[in-house]
């Protein structure tokens, strides 16, 4: 993880913050009417937290703080107070639903309406459910999840309408472009950085900011009657493409695969390609085979308790003889940060040549004579 970036707001950049979490909101089909479960932190200088609760304000609409996590608080909360959108990261939703499950919580029938999702992709380019949004939706299919898109650098997001077709463009404020490597505009249907330039922000604002984000974008009129720009879900960072054999690929492709392997937990893995390496934490299984041979010398000194009792205490010193510790990382994908996208990985290790030559240790116990031939250690 890099350092973190400040940014500093005026007050009227935090009226334009407010402004557009708003237009977010009425994208998605939330009025006034709706009582918003924030699922995200609002303080750990986590600006957007702060953004949805201004904005669900502006609009009208009731607003819970209960922050992330903790499973048991969310599903109280609702069941208490019987809001009906949720701002949350989506694989936070599949807790919800395990813990639901487990405590025999009817999540079908609840209050919860809608969830507007942050940090990870919820459709692949072709606006299909990928295989996170198609697991939420397999066992939720009454909560509608819309997909979003921000930076804190812009100071703006795009948001899914109904037709969940892309996230809109707020053309009153930012200016969106899509670069290739040498600057230029793509045409329509060609992956492109993401460019972006600040509408009436007074603090930070920013001219033809390269966010590093790779999408498609798309301009032909929504089937919800809006005609802005729409954004496809982020193909990936820039920095993170991969080049094999000619084909150009970003770790979110990857990562849809694994997504739909249960039996993955964590993780940490680096990849390595001509001395370069990824690292991060790894969700997988993971086959450890261990067949080491050694030579023990034990040193010991005994007394006598008694009839029955004999007391040793000693140390032993150790000496690889041959060692084999290898094995394999597979059926499971790697994140170099929490909210970044997953990389697959499949992948042998093999620690042999890092097995200690050499160990020592202390040696204690009792002895206690059952019968004659009988001793109990």
């Amino acid at each position: 993880m890099g350092d973190p970036v400040t940014f500093v707001l005026t007050s009227e950049d935090l009226d334009r913050l407010s402004y557009n979490e708003y237009l977010s909101f009425t994208t998605t089909g939330c009025t006034k009417q709706y009582i918003l479960q924030l699922m995200t932190t609002i303080d750990r200088r986590f600006m957007a937290g702060l953004a949805y609760y201004m904005g669900a304000r502006e609009l009208g609409m009731g607003v819970i703080r209960v922050g992330n996590g903790i499973p048991e608080l969310q599903w109280d909360t609702i069941r208490r107070i019987h809001p009906t959108c949720g701002m949350v990261v989506p694989s936070f939703l599949i807790k919800l639903i395990e813990f639901a499950e487990k405590n025999h919580i009817d999540h079908n029938t609840c209050s919860m309406q809608k969830c507007i999702c942050i940090g990870e992709a919820l459709r692949n380019q072709e606006f299909q459910l990928n295989t996170l949004g198609q697991k939420i939706h397999d066992k939720w299919p009454a909560l509608q999840l819309y997909s979003t898109y921000a930076s804190t650098e812009m100071q703006s997001s795009f948001t899914e309408c109904n037709e969940f077709h892309g996230g809109h463009l707020q053309p009153e404020l930012i200016i969106v472009e899509f670069l290739d490597d040498n600057n230029r505009p793509v045409e329509e249907g060609e992956a492109g950085e993401v460019t972006i330039t600040t509408l009436g922000v007074k603090g930070m604002p920013l001219l033809r900011f390269k966010t590093g984000d790779i999408c498609y974008h798309h301009t032909e009129p929504c089937g919800c009657g809006r005609n802005t720009i729409r954004l496809s879900s982020i193909l990936g960072r820039k920095g993170q493409m991969i080049k094999y054999k000619g084909t150009t690929l970003y770790p979110p492709a990857l990562f849809d695969i694994l997504d739909n392997i249960p039996s993955v937990k964590n993780y940490i893995i680096k990849l390595l390609n001509d001395g370069s390496y990824i690292e991060g934490i790894y969700t997988g299984d993971v086959v450890t085979k261990v067949n080491n041979q050694y030579l023990t010398l034990p040193i010991q000194a005994a007394y006598k308790a008694g009839n029955r009792w004999n007391l040793k205490a000693g140390v032993y010193v150790s000496f690889l003889l041959r060692g084999n510790f290898d094995g394999e990382a597979k059926n499971g994908y790697m994140r170099t940060h929490p909210t970044e996208p997953k990389l697959e990985t499949d992948a042998p290790y093999d620690f042999s040549a890092d097995t200690k030559q050499f160990d020592w240790g202390l040696d204690l116990g009792a002895e206690f004579v059952a019968y004659k031939h009988l001793s109990i250690y």
